[in-house]
């Protein structure tokens, strides 16, 4: 049985490892991120084992169809690898706080809201859920 894992982030750095280390070992994987292009390279490189949805994890209807998505490429969902996330850096005096918030919200909420709508689908398979954070 192969296994099927989504990676959130998945168009470069950990994310792009991450997805190349599960098809390598021989997994269904879906990545995601906001930028096609970036995306797109990465699903060329690693073929048909690799499939990949543009969409944002902090809006509800992109989380949805990257779920809709992954779900139909391996007719299942054994691991979530949230990976995707943003920065924001400044110096301490001069924070921006929407600026943190929005950073809070793509690193913290869109993982956590990703992890509970995928929970259904990988409890029905004893699957797991990783998050990264940096």
């Amino acid at each position: 049985m192969d296994r099927i894992t989504l990676v959130t982030g998945g168009s470069r750095g950990i994310g792009a490892a991450t997805a190349r280390y599960l098809v390598d070992a021989g997994a269904l994987v879906t990545i995601c991120g906001r930028r096609q292009d970036s995306i797109y390279l990465i699903g060329l490189e690693l073929g048909p084992a690799c499939h990949v949805v543009q969409g944002d994890i902090t809006l509800d209807v992109d989380r949805k169809r990257i779920l809709d998505s992954a779900l139909a490429h391996g007719n299942g969902l054994d691991g979530l690898v949230n990976n995707a996330g943003n920065m924001y850096r400044a110096a301490l005096a001069d924070l921006d706080e929407s600026a943190l918030m929005e950073v809070f919200h793509q690193n913290v909420i869109g993982a956590m809201m990703m992890s509970s709508i995928s929970a259904p689908a990988l409890a029905a398979r004893g699957g797991s859920i990783v998050i990264i954070g940096s």
